[in-house]
């Protein structure tokens, strides 16, 4: 059993040390996720969604560009303030809002990424690690304990799924369902990790086993926005 461990800790920090903590669309390889409406990632990047109707659909990722977590612009805040905010949207509202260009000008700053990322040996270590994310807002990730490592996995999940599929509006999906493009329209904003215990609850199960809380408070890691009111 000792050695079991050993050898799973050696190849996690070997699969996140060849993929840096902060890369869009990277989620384990191999790690797929307990919860409905599953997105599973597999080793060439693409990703496969169960959607409704029951029919796989895969799609590619478009955000692994960002390599490393940084803003392009150095007038982030004042774009934010002066172009995108209205008086009543705040900053992560309107970085949702407008993510097709604010992910690749702003990712630092809106939170779509955290320079800030624990290192994989303090994940393998299973001490408290928090992991910050946009769709956290108020609620930073506490990842410790025997579930750390599946919760950290469990992360980019959650980026893949948010990033690629509930904040993106673009049209270049090779789609042929055309309603696809807004069903997230009323909820990407209020789509959000409410607490912060929500990514590790999602990996010990929680998502089916108490979903009328998980599916709405922790709607992020259960991948049900949609579920969102």
């Amino acid at each position: 059993m000792l050695f079991i461990t050993i050898r799973s800790a050696i190849i996690l920090v070997c699969v996140l040390s060849s993929h840096p903590s902060t890369t869009f669309g990277t989620a384990s390889d191999t790690h797929t996720s307990t919860t409905k409406n599953d997105c599973v990632v597999d080793a060439h990047g693409t990703t496969t969604c169960q959607v409704q109707g029951g029919q796989p659909q895969q799609r590619q990722h478009r955000y692994q560009y960002l390599k490393y977590c940084h803003d392009v612009r150095s007038d982030c805040e004042a774009l934010l303030r002066n172009e995108f905010r209205s008086k009543n949207d705040d900053y992560t509202a309107a970085c949702i809002t407008n993510f097709d260009v604010m992910s690749k000008q702003c990712a630092k700053t809106c939170r779509f990424c955290s320079a800030r990322d624990p290192n994989p040996k303090t994940i393998v270590s299973h001490k408290p690690v928090a992991v910050d994310r946009i769709f956290a807002d108020g609620a930073p990730q506490i990842l410790d304990g025997a579930t750390s490592i599946d919760a950290w996995l469990h992360v980019r999940t959650m980026e893949d799924n948010m990033y690629n599929i509930v904040y993106s509006t673009d049209d270049d999906d090779d789609d042929d369902d055309d309603t696809t493009d807004d069903q997230y329209e009323d909820v990407r904003i209020r789509c959000q990790l409410r607490h912060e215990r929500c990514t590790q609850w999602a990996v010990q199960g929680e998502c089916e086993t108490n979903p009328s809380y998980m599916t709405t408070a922790c709607a992020p890691a259960c991948m049900s926005c949609r579920n969102v009111h």
